[in-house]
């Protein structure tokens, strides 16, 4: 998590940096009258925004990790920072916007909206030293630092929510809508499960009719874990559910090899061909 999260805000100098070399580009191949000086500095933040999408498209395609709009907004913003502050450098925009005396004011804007990029760093190292301190317990599905490890693909939604049969704690909603597959993914839990005899999940069902949940759990960097080495699928029925598997079921799943119970990197809950939206409560998920 905090590795994805340094990754995340790198973004934004990254892009930064290339828009300033889009920008070079254009101003040394195509000079253009002073009165359009300004169409470089457009141009590049058009290439470089571009090039955000297309590679949040690519990581999706790919499943590489999740592409998301976020990334691309963050892109944007490194862009738009470094372009603000090489135009107070730029003679031509100089002249034509009285930069000049504004100067201070665009470079301390850039910085501050830079540092608020970098925020999701020291978030990610609390969030991650919270987990660390509920271990066994892997998510307890009650706080927001619990939500922070979540994710979800398109046709599922998650919220924090009064639990239905009355009790005081929160619960988290998972909300999955009709669809080939509908994921949640729990990134980043803590890693190594060993010394421990099984895993349990437990969770409750608003429904009135049972239902199918598949659960999938990985010792790879595979964001949407479709190469999971471990698959099952379990019927839930109508109000609480225990949900308990065997670690040595885990650590036996994959066909050549067995699972890195050191190095567990993400669990995923999902649904396939779901008839119809239907939620579910997840109550707490641990280690026992």
């Amino acid at each position: 998590m905090f590795w994805e999260k340094v990754f995340n805000a790198g973004h934004a100098p990254l892009f930064g940096l290339m828009s300033l070399v889009v920008l070079g580009v254009s101003l040394t191949l195509r000079p253009s009258p002073p009165a359009l000086h300004v169409r470089h500095y457009v141009f590049a933040f058009g290439v470089s925004l571009l090039a955000g999408v297309v590679t949040e498209v690519f990581q999706w395609i790919g499943q590489i990790r999740f592409g998301e709009l976020g990334d691309v907004l963050v892109n944007g913003v490194g862009s738009s920072a470094f372009l603000a502050v090489a135009a107070t450098f730029d003679p031509e925009m100089v002249r034509l916007y009285r930069l000049p005396r504004h100067r201070l004011a665009v470079l301390a804007v850039s910085a501050i909206v830079m540092g608020i990029v970098f925020v999701p760093v020291p978030i990610a190292v609390a969030a991650e030293k919270v987990r660390d301190a509920a271990f066994p317990r892997l998510n307890g599905f009650e706080t927001y630092w619990d939500l922070h490890f979540l994710r979800t693909t398109p046709y599922t939604e998650i919220r924090l929510a009064p639990a239905p049969d009355g009790r005081d704690a929160p619960l988290t909603e998972v909300t999955f809508h009709p669809a080939r597959a509908a994921i949640v993914v729990l990134r980043d839990p803590y890693p190594d499960w060993t010394g421990y005899d099984r895993l349990v999940l437990e969770l409750y069902s608003p429904s009135t009719h049972a239902v199918v949940l598949g659960m999938k759990i990985d010792d790879l960097d595979d964001a949407h874990m479709v190469r999971a080495v471990f698959s099952r699928e379990f019927v839930v029925q109508p109000g609480d559910n225990r949900i308990a598997v065997p670690l040595s079921e885990i650590r036996d799943a994959p066909r050549d090899r067995e699972m890195d119970l050191t190095h567990i990197t993400g669990l995923a809950l999902y649904t396939l061909d779901a008839e119809r939206s239907f939620s579910l409560y997840l109550d707490e998920l641990r280690l026992e």
